[in-house]
Parts: C-alpha cells; sequence; structure tokens
C-alpha cells in the first residue's frame, strides 16, 4: 500500500482512505458506494483542532509523551493532526466531550466493510476469548476490541455517557500503564510498525481454508501497544512540571475515541457461548476428580496452586471463571444470568415449598437471624448473603441489576470494600484452597445454626472446621465469608456481580431479622417452574 507524499498513514481507519484513493477510476464507477466512501472519509473535520504546520518527521520517532508535552496544552490527537483525519475527530471530539460525530463519520466505514452476505471467520486469542467478523477488509478492529476488553463494556453508556466514556479510558489506560514496560517510549513510529505487521499477520490468518484462526501473543501485545499509544495521545495529565504531577503523566482518557469505536462495532461481530468458552479451561477427562475440587483433572492445574491475582496479572483481559471453568460446578463459564434459572437449579429434590423447612436460628456476628431451611443449600447461601449485606432490604436494590454496567461498578465497589476491611493476603487468595474451604464454611454454617454438620462432609473437613457436635464447633465468620466471594471479585467483577445478583434476587431480610425468600419479598424474580 502506497500513501501519497509527506502522508503518514495510521490505522485505525486512515489506511482505508488510501485504499479508497488507489481505485482505478473504472472501479470507482463500478462501485459508487466506494465513490461515497472516499468523499466521506477525506472530507475534512470542522471544529478547533488546528494542527502544528511542517511537523518535523523526528516527531514520529520520538516518544509520543515527549513531543505532546511540548506542545502542550494542545491535544495530542491535534499534535499528530497530520497523521489523518481520524486524529483531528478525536481532538474535536473531546475537545467538545461529545463523541457522536465521531462515531458517526468512522463507524459509516465500518458498516461499509461489514457485508451481511460475506462469510463470516472466528478469530480466538490465546485466553480463550473469540469475536467472529464478517469484515474481510480491516479485522484489526475487530481483534484490537477484544484483546482490550472493549467489547465486554455497555456500549449504549460508551457512546450516549461521555463521563463513562472516560472513566472506562482512564482505567484502559491505567492498566495498560502496568502491563507494558515500554508504554512511555511508545512512539507514533512504533503504532505504525505495529498495525501495518498486525494488519498483515491477520490478513494471512483469514487466508487459510477454515473459517477461523488462533490469534497469536505477538498479535495480542501489538494490540495493547496499538491501545497504549491513543492514551498517551492524551497528553500530560496537567502542566508539565506542574507540582504533584499525576503519576499518570497520558491523562489516561486518549483511549475514549476507539473505545467508542468498538462500543459502535459491537453491533456487527457475532457472539456465541460456545466461541468463548471452547477456549476456556476444562477437565480433561470427566469423572476422575472430586466435583468440589477437580484442579488435579484440569488444564490449569499448575495455576490452582498459584495465588490468583498472580495468575490474573498473568492472563489480563481473561475471565477468570473461563481460565478455571469446571474446576467445581459453581466455577461455570459464561454461566447464565437467568437468576431465576440459578435459583430452580440450586433447589434440588428436596424442596417442598415456601416456609415449608424447618426453622432455624442463627447466632452470628452478635446477632440471631432466622431462615426457613425449604432446601439445604439454604443453610448456607441465607447466612453468605446476609453476611455480605446483599440481601434486600439491606440497602442493594434489586432494580439496580437492569443496568448491568451499573450493576458490576456497584460489585467492583464492594470488592473493593471487603478488600479495604479484610486485606486478604495472596497466599490466602489460592484457587484449590478456596475450593476445599467451601466445604469448611458449610460445616461452620451449620455450626453458626446448631444444626448436625452435612452428612457428606468428610473427616479432615470436620478438623478444619474444629467440629466435634452442634455445640461444640468453630461458627462461621464474616472474614470466611467475605473470602469466599472476594474469590470471585478477583477472578472478574461479572462474576462476582452474578453472586451479587443471585444472593439479592432470592432472599431478604424481614422484621424480626427472619430472612424472607422469593413471594416474601419486595422483589421476586419470575419463576419458570
Amino acid at each position: 500500500m502506497t500513501t501519497a507524499p509527506g502522508f503518514m498513514c495510521f490505522p485505525w481507519l486512515c489506511c482505508l482512505v488510501v485504499a479508497a484513493t488507489t481505485l482505478s477510476d473504472t472501479a470507482l464507477q463500478e462501485a459508487p458506494e466506494m465513490m461515497l466512501l472516499q468523499t466521506r472519509l477525506a472530507r475534512e473535520p470542522t471544529g478547533v483542532c488546528v494542527p502544528p504546520p511542517n511537523m518535523a518527521a523526528e516527531a514520529y520517532t520520538l516518544p509520543i509523551e515527549r513531543v505532546v508535552e511540548a506542545f502542550w496544552p494542545q491535544d495530542g490527537f491535534c499534535v499528530f493532526g497530520g497523521a489523518g483525519a481520524w486524529a483531528r475527530e478525536c481532538a474535536n471530539s473531546r475537545i467538545r466531550k461529545d463523541i457522536s460525530n465521531f462515531v458517526q463519520e468512522f463507524g459509516f466505514v465500518s458498516e461499509f466493510f461489514t457485508a451481511p452476505s460475506a462469510t463470516p471467520f472466528t478469530f480466538r486469542l490465546p485466553d480463550g476469548r473469540a469475536v467472529t467478523t464478517r469484515d474481510h477488509v480491516y479485522p484489526l478492529d475487530d481483534v484490537y476490541c477484544l484483546v482490550n476488553g472493549w467489547y465486554d463494556l455497555d456500549a449504549e453508556q460508551l457512546l450516549h455517557n461521555f463521563s463513562f466514556l472516560e472513566e472506562a479510558s482512564d482505567r484502559a489506560c491505567a492498566e495498560l500503564e502496568q502491563l507494558l514496560p515500554s508504554f512511555h517510549s511508545i512512539s507514533m513510529l512504533d503504532l505504525t510498525v505495529e498495525s501495518f505487521a498486525d494488519e498483515k499477520a491477520l490478513q494471512e490468518l483469514m487466508a487459510n481454508d477454515s473459517n477461523s484462526a488462533e490469534v497469536t501473543e505477538a498479535i495480542v501485545h501489538g494490540m495493547r501497544v496499538h491501545a497504549a499509544a491513543k492514551c498517551l495521545l492524551r497528553g500530560p495529565a496537567r502542566q508539565p512540571g506542574a507540582v504533584q504531577q499525576s503519576k499518570d503523566k497520558s491523562g489516561g482518557k486518549g483511549a475514549l475515541c476507539d473505545v467508542s469505536n468498538c462500543a459502535s462495532r459491537s453491533r456487527l461481530v457475532e457472539w456465541t457461548d460456545e466461541a468463548p468458552k471452547s477456549g476456556c479451561g476444562h477437565l480433561l477427562q470427566e469423572g476422575l476428580c472430586a466435583e468440589a475440587n477437580a484442579c488435579a483433572c484440569h488444564t490449569h492445574a499448575a495455576d490452582c496452586y498459584v495465588p490468583i491475582p498472580l495468575v490474573m496479572q498473568q492472563h489480563p483481559h481473561t475471565d477468570g471463571f473461563c481460565y478455571f471453568n469446571g474446576t467445581a460446578f459453581y466455577v461455570s463459564f459464561p454461566g447464565t444470568e437467568n437468576m431465576s434459572e440459578v435459583i430452580l437449579a440450586m433447589r434440588g429434590s428436596d424442596y417442598k415449598g415456601l416456609n415449608t423447612g424447618p426453622l432455624v436460628t442463627y447466632k452470628f456476628d452478635g446477632r440471631e437471624i432466622s431462615s426457613y431451611m425449604d432446601a439445604s443449600h439454604y443453610l448456607y447461601d441465607d447466612l453468605y448473603g446476609f453476611s455480605l449485606g446483599f440481601l434486600q432490604g439491606q440497602g442493594l436494590r434489586s432494580d439496580w441489576m437492569l443496568n448491568s454496567s451499573r450493576w458490576t461498578q456497584l460489585s467492583e465497589q464492594m470488592c473493593n470494600n471487603i478488600q479495604q476491611e479484610f486485606n486478604f493476603s495472596n497466599h490466602e487468595l489460592v484457587l484449590s484452597d478456596w475450593l476445599d474451604y467451601n466445604a469448611v464454611i458449610a460445616v461452620m454454617t451449620a455450626c453458626s445454626a446448631g444444626m448436625p454438620a452435612p452428612g457428606s462432609s468428610k473427616q479432615s473437613v470436620l478438623d478444619m472446621a474444629g467440629w466435634q457436635s452442634p455445640s461444640s464447633c468453630r461458627p462461621v465468620s464474616r472474614r470466611d465469608f467475605a473470602k469466599h466471594h472476594y474469590v470471585k471479585c478477583i477472578l472478574g467483577y461479572r462474576n462476582s456481580a452474578m453472586d451479587m445478583a443471585y444472593l439479592n434476587s432470592r432472599a431478604c431480610l424481614l422484621e424480626g431479622n427472619r430472612i424472607g425468600h422469593l413471594s416474601e419479598c419486595p422483589y421476586s424474580p419470575e419463576m419458570t417452574s
């Protein structure tokens, strides 16, 4: 691909301008849509960005951070506005705090090259995540959005709530700064080299005889470098040399134009439960290991004995439930978000109806709480939800679940509060230990209720719970329950949010410190059976 003299072509999308301008006149006559594309992309953005004239070629080889600081307070995207209309339009959008024009202009290109009749092609990342695209011209954008986790965000919020978009960009840039040792030395030349190399590699993958391909770690790294360069174009958080300079010299919000593009493209790609799950961890052979802890038979067995925070650092953007999928019945990816299905699945054959089970009284944290044990798992889950403050009537409103993004953010806040209070160390957060300790918590919960220990409890579990009898045993503590939930937090806030939703949907705290269930509560999911 050649470019006009003095024009430095950068993804994203600026290369498509060149593609449009290099077509023959005959081709253009045969493709009026391409003429429209050329006209639309060549149009100069209207706004407040005026790039510096005659930018020296050397500037493209220097760290972006240094160049942008030299032009402070001008927006970094505008400083490098000569790279293409995409940079100038991004600068204008951020200065105006309105992403709509940027999305409209470049969303048109995404739609243009994503033909509904095109053959679908699936890219799978090393961590198991996958995306299926029909864009055979510039699939880099779809892989880019997937690698950086931007397809997982609330698209409507990203497109229509600029503050939400800025916050998402802040988080992404802060994470990239930690992931990439070279973050502060990345140049525009690095961005160009990465983009062309990865674009070529992806096109070669699509040229095979299959309808899917495995994305290499090198491409994944390139996608992160690409995103980091956009972060750095934001410019310093405050005037260079000012007192109390922000630690994040990039200012954080430089990725927001690309994040918004991902939100726009997300409706053009295709998702299936099977695609991501096919790359998740799994049991090497069913039935050989205990259901409560199947680590020994798992594809990621070794990591079951490593502190989870370290495992997740080594596999950024990976869902922990996907990575450890199948190590226990409750560690399953992707899992259902339909709470009625979860509740029905947990009931078992012993459920006879509302308030038909025995009434038990927990002695917990200096209080007495009662509940009807309508199903065996109520003994654990009722007190678990109460201890975390997740029951209806404890301040957590069920209607907040209607906004999945808000619910997940709330879960993240709850997780941070838990860690702030209990300060769990890494050696306390090992997956295999967590799986084993679940049975211990069940016995200690029975102790708190003055109930017999679960009949299936092994002697080793009883010993860990200090169990001798219902009156001589160690009761469960808030810390025990908090750690059980916090592990789900570090495995991914989507997972902790689903746990919080389950506990809130099924039960509530009534007057007299009694835990009620389902129809006794202000909110009850519609049960299908």
